[in-house]
């Protein structure tokens, strides 16, 4: 694979990894999906199975299943968090790639032009 392709890849790459994070930042930003989703879902939802994890008072099916919501919960969590900061560098490689790209297709052109 050339080095312009490979380029070309990395930055279609970077591109629809900008894209996500504008879509992941919109939604995370949305009050219905904060109230709904962060606050009801992860935050109190969370808390109350871990709650019920731990109670002795709670058959233990009960717990076992309790304490499998409440990981749930929190690497939901963690993927909005992760996918947040590591989307947030794809926008940053786009200038990169491009300068990187436009001097690969330079480099190119000018072979081209040596070898004919």
């Amino acid at each position: 694979m050339s080095e312009v392709k490979m380029l070309e890849d990395n930055l279609e790459a970077a591109r629809k990894q900008a894209e996500f994070h504008k879509k992941l930042i919109r939604l995370t930003e949305n009050p219905d999906f904060k109230e709904l989703i962060i606050d009801g879902f992860i935050i109190a939802e969370c808390a109350r199975y871990t709650g019920l994890s731990v109670n002795l008072d709670v058959p233990a099916d009960i717990r076992e299943n309790s304490a499998l919501f409440a990981k749930s919960t929190a690497l939901l969590a963690q993927w909005i968090d992760r996918n947040l900061s590591l989307t947030q560098s794809a926008q940053e490689d786009i200038v990169m790639l491009e300068g990187e790209l436009t001097l690969a297709r330079q480099e190119e052109i000018q072979e081209e032009m040596n070898n004919a």
